[in-house]
């Protein structure tokens, strides 16, 4: 006899999680790289060039857009509102039939504007290098953005064991700081401004989490397009910013 649980169940796995978990990997290689690195160390002496290589990396995304015209250069004009919903299955029924294909135009002011939040919150991250001395964990306060711009950007509807569980993860992020000293009183007043820009940074990141989510299900911008376009406009700031403070010599020198 075969005892089915009912009240805890993980249902259907999409296999696409192994993206997820291959990411997560992949970014713990290279923030192992980082704390060995001799240029880009805790002590952070290259944070506008740290900024203009992340912008770099996301123009790589051009070998997706490449990938994708292969697999559709036989049915590139039968791309369908079924086969959109299948892709983005959390899209609403009604806001698949409601939506049109945007401009070029509109696609391009979106992909500018998630680009420039996300550049000067890289940035001002870079710039402020969190270090084991000044670490705060934020990712509660991140859930808690995200669930607040996805509740009013995206219009997702919050129930009770929503708000019991943004509770319960507010109170263990918070219990997190307590050992590492964050609301103590003599590190507020030495990395406030550490603090401060972490805080920022958060929001302006949970804010273009929610974003791509927007352009991907409501505007139907594809991925790599945003990716790579977020890449090419960040790249030239990031050349414009490098030029400043080489010249000024003051925040990061490139030579």
């Amino acid at each position: 006899m075969v005892c089915k649980c009912k009240f805890i169940s993980c249902g259907q796995m999409n296999r696409k999680i192994i993206s997820i978990i291959f990411g997560a990997l992949f970014y713990t290689s290279t923030l192992y790289l980082e704390s060995v690195s001799g240029i880009f160390s805790g002590k952070n002496p290259h944070p506008i060039v740290y900024t203009l290589i992340y912008s770099l990396g996301l123009c790589l995304s051009f070998i997706l857009f490449i990938v994708y015209k292969i697999r559709n250069k036989s049915h590139k004009n039968n791309v369908t509102s079924s086969v959109i919903e299948e892709n983005f299955n959390n899209t609403t029924s009604n806001s698949s039939s409601n939506n049109k294909m945007i401009s070029k135009k509109e696609k391009f002011l979106w992909i500018l504007l998630v680009s420039i939040i996300d550049y000067i919150a890289f940035c001002i991250n870079s710039i402020f290098w969190i270090t084991s001395e000044n670490y705060v964990n934020n990712w509660a306060s991140n859930f808690l953005f995200i669930t607040l711009f996805s509740y009013f950007i995206l219009k997702v509807k919050l129930y009770k064991h929503h708000f019991i569980s943004i509770g319960i993860i507010e109170i263990i992020g918070l219990f997190f700081n307590i050992p590492l000293g964050v609301f103590s009183a003599d590190n507020i007043k030495k990395y406030y401004p550490y603090y401060l820009s972490y805080i920022l940074t958060g929001i302006a990141f949970s804010l273009t989490y929610v974003i791509y989510k927007h352009m991907m299900i409501k505007k139907y911008i594809k991925t790599h397009e945003i990716l790579f376009f977020e890449g090419v406009i960040g790249s030239i700031l990031g050349i414009i910013t490098l030029i400043i403070t080489t010249s000024s010599d003051s925040i990061d020198n490139f030579f």
